[in-house]
């Protein structure tokens, strides 16, 4: 009975920690990942993205939320705020961007919230 008690801890707990490294999005902890270079060659990749496809400024742009997702590298989910590219209006924007394995970083999606 306390093997199976036990095989079954040991399950869900690899369950879980599975599901954490590989799969979902996590949400980060905004101090902390600043300190990640990855993290911010990531929001780089962002910011002049969206700046490229005339979608926002560079300037005054503020990361509400960040998420990352494990993949053949990694996925960072980025909602920012910022200036519309072409007026003063306010914009919020999720952008989703992909680093892979050599640490090359490229916005892959985008979308006005």
């Amino acid at each position: 009975m306390r093997t199976a008690l036990f095989l079954a801890f040991v399950l869900a707990l690899s369950t879980t920690v599975l599901c954490q490294l590989v799969g979902g999005y996590k949400e980060l902890d905004l101090l902390e990942a600043q300190k990640n270079p990855q993290y911010q060659q990531a929001l780089k990749a962002a910011v002049d993205g969206l700046y490229e496809q005339k979608v926002m400024r560079k300037k005054g742009v503020t990361v509400e939320n960040a998420w990352s997702q494990v993949v053949a590298g990694m996925n960072y989910k980025f909602h920012l705020s910022g200036l519309k590219y072409c007026t003063e209006d306010p914009i919020k924007v999720e952008a989703v961007v992909y680093c892979d394995l050599e640490g090359n970083c490229s916005l892959t999606d985008c979308k006005v919230l």
